[in-house]
Protein backbone atom coordinates (compact mmCIF):
# COMPACT_ATOMS: atom_id res chain seq x y z
CA UNK A 1 0.00 0.00 0.00
CA UNK A 2 2.91 2.35 0.66
CA UNK A 3 4.74 4.23 -2.06
CA UNK A 4 1.81 4.73 -4.41
CA UNK A 5 0.91 1.08 -4.90
CA UNK A 6 -2.44 0.51 -6.56
CA UNK A 7 -5.62 0.02 -4.58
CA UNK A 8 -6.69 -3.62 -4.49
CA UNK A 9 -9.86 -4.65 -6.32
CA UNK A 10 -11.22 -6.01 -3.03
CA UNK A 11 -10.84 -2.61 -1.36
CA UNK A 12 -12.39 -0.77 -4.26
CA UNK A 13 -15.34 -3.13 -4.39
CA UNK A 14 -16.05 -3.05 -0.64
CA UNK A 15 -16.07 0.74 -0.46
CA UNK A 16 -17.93 1.18 -3.75
CA UNK A 17 -20.69 -1.28 -2.80
CA UNK A 18 -21.41 0.55 0.44
CA UNK A 19 -21.32 4.00 -1.13
CA UNK A 20 -23.79 3.07 -3.86
CA UNK A 21 -26.18 1.53 -1.34
CA UNK A 22 -25.93 4.59 0.93
CA UNK A 23 -26.54 7.01 -1.91
CA UNK A 24 -29.70 5.25 -3.02
CA UNK A 25 -31.43 4.72 0.31
CA UNK A 26 -34.21 6.88 1.74
CA UNK A 27 -32.77 9.77 3.80
CA UNK A 28 -34.70 10.94 6.89
CA UNK A 29 -35.48 14.57 7.68
CA UNK A 30 -32.67 16.07 9.82
CA UNK A 31 -35.22 17.93 11.97
CA UNK A 32 -34.99 21.25 13.86
CA UNK A 33 -32.68 22.44 16.60
CA UNK A 34 -29.91 24.56 15.10
CA UNK A 35 -28.27 27.73 16.44
CA UNK A 36 -26.37 30.33 14.44
CA UNK A 37 -22.70 30.61 15.47
CA UNK A 38 -20.97 32.10 12.44
CA UNK A 39 -22.00 34.45 9.67
CA UNK A 40 -19.99 35.38 6.60
CA UNK A 41 -20.60 36.38 3.00
CA UNK A 42 -19.04 34.98 -0.15
CA UNK A 43 -19.14 36.73 -3.55
CA UNK A 44 -22.24 35.75 -5.53
CA UNK A 45 -23.38 33.29 -2.92
CA UNK A 46 -25.52 35.20 -0.47
CA UNK A 47 -24.97 34.51 3.21
CA UNK A 48 -23.03 31.49 4.38
CA UNK A 49 -24.01 30.43 7.86
CA UNK A 50 -22.23 27.82 9.95
CA UNK A 51 -24.94 26.59 12.32
CA UNK A 52 -24.16 23.86 14.80
CA UNK A 53 -26.42 21.76 16.93
CA UNK A 54 -25.41 18.82 19.12
CA UNK A 55 -21.97 17.63 18.10
CA UNK A 56 -21.21 20.86 16.19
CA UNK A 57 -21.95 19.29 12.82
CA UNK A 58 -25.06 20.93 11.40
CA UNK A 59 -24.41 23.46 8.65
CA UNK A 60 -26.66 25.75 6.63
CA UNK A 61 -25.91 27.86 3.59
CA UNK A 62 -28.31 30.52 2.35
CA UNK A 63 -28.22 31.74 -1.26
CA UNK A 64 -29.41 35.12 -2.44
CA UNK A 65 -32.17 37.29 -1.16
CA UNK A 66 -35.92 37.31 -0.78
CA UNK A 67 -37.85 34.72 -2.75
CA UNK A 68 -34.86 32.43 -3.26
CA UNK A 69 -34.77 29.11 -1.40
CA UNK A 70 -32.26 28.43 1.33
CA UNK A 71 -30.01 25.42 0.91
CA UNK A 72 -27.60 23.49 3.05
CA UNK A 73 -24.18 22.77 1.53
CA UNK A 74 -25.37 19.16 1.28
CA UNK A 75 -28.24 20.25 -0.95
CA UNK A 76 -26.12 22.76 -2.87
CA UNK A 77 -23.54 20.16 -3.95
CA UNK A 78 -26.17 17.65 -5.06
CA UNK A 79 -26.92 15.60 -1.97
CA UNK A 80 -26.30 11.89 -1.44
CA UNK A 81 -24.95 11.14 -4.90
CA UNK A 82 -22.23 13.78 -4.68
CA UNK A 83 -21.22 12.74 -1.17
CA UNK A 84 -20.98 9.13 -2.37
CA UNK A 85 -18.70 10.13 -5.25
CA UNK A 86 -16.63 12.26 -2.91
CA UNK A 87 -16.10 9.42 -0.44
CA UNK A 88 -15.18 6.97 -3.18
CA UNK A 89 -12.69 9.41 -4.73
CA UNK A 90 -11.24 10.26 -1.32
CA UNK A 91 -10.50 6.68 -0.23
CA UNK A 92 -9.07 5.83 -3.63
CA UNK A 93 -6.43 8.46 -2.87
CA UNK A 94 -6.00 7.60 0.81
CA UNK A 95 -5.23 3.95 0.10
CA UNK A 96 -2.45 4.96 -2.29
CA UNK A 97 -0.95 7.74 -0.14
CA UNK A 98 2.33 6.76 1.60
CA UNK A 99 1.59 8.90 4.67
CA UNK A 100 -2.01 7.76 5.15
CA UNK A 101 -2.20 4.14 4.03
CA UNK A 102 -0.32 2.82 7.12
CA UNK A 103 -2.95 4.10 9.56
CA UNK A 104 -5.97 2.80 7.63
CA UNK A 105 -7.24 -0.80 7.66
CA UNK A 106 -6.95 -3.05 4.62
CA UNK A 107 -10.73 -3.18 4.32
CA UNK A 108 -11.89 0.34 3.60
CA UNK A 109 -15.58 -0.56 3.38
CA UNK A 110 -16.47 0.14 7.05
CA UNK A 111 -14.35 3.30 7.06
CA UNK A 112 -16.08 4.56 3.91
CA UNK A 113 -19.45 3.86 5.54
CA UNK A 114 -18.57 6.04 8.54
CA UNK A 115 -17.12 8.77 6.37
CA UNK A 116 -20.23 8.87 4.20
CA UNK A 117 -22.40 9.24 7.30
CA UNK A 118 -20.10 11.88 8.76
CA UNK A 119 -19.78 14.04 5.65
CA UNK A 120 -23.53 13.86 5.03
CA UNK A 121 -24.10 15.32 8.49
CA UNK A 122 -21.08 17.66 8.37
CA UNK A 123 -22.34 19.18 5.12
CA UNK A 124 -25.77 19.89 6.61
CA UNK A 125 -27.61 16.78 5.50
CA UNK A 126 -29.41 14.19 7.64
CA UNK A 127 -27.63 13.34 10.94
CA UNK A 128 -26.66 9.85 9.78
CA UNK A 129 -23.48 9.68 11.83
CA UNK A 130 -25.11 10.62 15.13
CA UNK A 131 -28.00 8.26 14.48
CA UNK A 132 -25.76 5.27 13.83
CA UNK A 133 -22.62 5.93 15.87
CA UNK A 134 -23.57 8.48 18.53
CA UNK A 135 -21.96 11.88 19.16
CA UNK A 136 -19.09 12.46 16.72
CA UNK A 137 -16.38 13.31 19.31
CA UNK A 138 -13.93 13.32 16.41
CA UNK A 139 -10.73 14.09 18.27
CA UNK A 140 -11.36 11.36 20.83
CA UNK A 141 -12.18 8.83 18.10
CA UNK A 142 -8.90 9.63 16.35
CA UNK A 143 -6.64 9.48 19.44
CA UNK A 144 -5.61 5.83 18.87
CA UNK A 145 -4.04 6.86 15.55
CA UNK A 146 -0.83 8.93 15.29
CA UNK A 147 -1.98 11.99 13.36
CA UNK A 148 0.87 14.41 12.62
CA UNK A 149 0.62 17.81 10.90
CA UNK A 150 2.06 16.07 7.84
CA UNK A 151 -0.76 13.54 7.88
CA UNK A 152 -3.35 16.29 8.30
CA UNK A 153 -1.92 17.95 5.19
CA UNK A 154 -1.96 14.62 3.35
CA UNK A 155 -5.61 14.12 4.33
CA UNK A 156 -6.45 17.55 2.95
CA UNK A 157 -4.50 16.82 -0.23
CA UNK A 158 -6.61 13.70 -0.79
CA UNK A 159 -9.80 15.59 0.03
CA UNK A 160 -8.94 18.40 -2.40
CA UNK A 161 -8.48 15.90 -5.21
CA UNK A 162 -11.71 14.15 -4.26
CA UNK A 163 -13.65 17.42 -4.26
CA UNK A 164 -12.33 18.08 -7.76
CA UNK A 165 -13.32 14.62 -8.96
CA UNK A 166 -16.78 14.90 -7.40
CA UNK A 167 -17.36 18.26 -9.09
CA UNK A 168 -17.71 20.34 -5.92
CA UNK A 169 -16.83 23.93 -6.85
CA UNK A 170 -17.58 27.59 -6.29
CA UNK A 171 -18.35 29.44 -3.03
CA UNK A 172 -19.86 26.38 -1.38
CA UNK A 173 -16.60 24.51 -1.92
CA UNK A 174 -14.66 27.38 -0.33
CA UNK A 175 -16.99 27.33 2.64
CA UNK A 176 -16.72 23.57 3.10
CA UNK A 177 -12.96 23.67 2.61
CA UNK A 178 -12.57 26.09 5.51
CA UNK A 179 -14.49 23.72 7.78
CA UNK A 180 -12.65 20.64 6.53
CA UNK A 181 -9.28 22.33 7.05
CA UNK A 182 -10.11 23.35 10.62
CA UNK A 183 -11.30 19.83 11.36
CA UNK A 184 -8.22 18.15 9.85
CA UNK A 185 -5.76 20.20 11.90
CA UNK A 186 -7.86 19.77 15.03
CA UNK A 187 -7.26 16.01 14.75
CA UNK A 188 -3.45 16.39 15.07
CA UNK A 189 -2.28 14.53 18.17
CA UNK A 190 1.36 13.70 17.42
CA UNK A 191 4.34 15.93 16.63
CA UNK A 192 6.14 15.23 13.37
CA UNK A 193 9.46 13.49 13.81
CA UNK A 194 10.80 12.64 10.40
CA UNK A 195 8.76 10.13 8.47
CA UNK A 196 5.41 9.11 10.00
CA UNK A 197 5.66 5.83 11.87
CA UNK A 198 3.48 2.89 10.89
CA UNK A 199 0.94 1.56 13.34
Amino acid sequence: MIGGSSLSQEKRSAGHRYILRAASRCIPDPGPGRSNLLSQRAPGCGTLRDTRGEGGLDVQISYGGEGRPQQTPYEAIGGAGTVARLVEAFYKRVAEHPDLAPIFPDDLGPVAKKQYAFLTQFFGGPPLFSQEYGPPMLRMRHLPHPITPRRAEAWLECMAGALDEAGVKGPVRDFLWQRLSRTAYHMVNTESRGEPADR
